[in-house]
């Protein structure tokens, strides 16, 4: 399994996380990823193995929300940085 690490963009989260993806990025062009990319037309997302996600900094700065899809099926959980 690959020890990944990441952050938001500011710095003020950072993360790690284990993955078994040999690649474990990949492109979404689902109409969310679509309109909060801010250009391109996706966004990029990691592959990971969630029981081994760990906050490392910031994580009382995490907000949330759910965004709706179709409203026909469960809403989808994005956590972000506050900034």
């Amino acid at each position: 399994m690959k020890q990944l690490a990441g952050s938001c963009h500011c710095g003020a989260i950072a993360f790690t996380f284990s993955t078994h993806a040999p690649v474990p990025f990949m492109r979404c062009y689902c109409t969310i990823c679509r309109k909060t990319s801010g250009g391109g037309g996706y966004t990029i997302n990691m592959l990971g193995q969630y029981p081994t996600l760990n906050i490392t900094k910031g994580k009382d700065l995490l907000k949330s929300y759910r965004a709706v899809k179709d409203k026909s099926v469960p809403k989808d959980q994005q956590v972000l940085c506050q900034d």
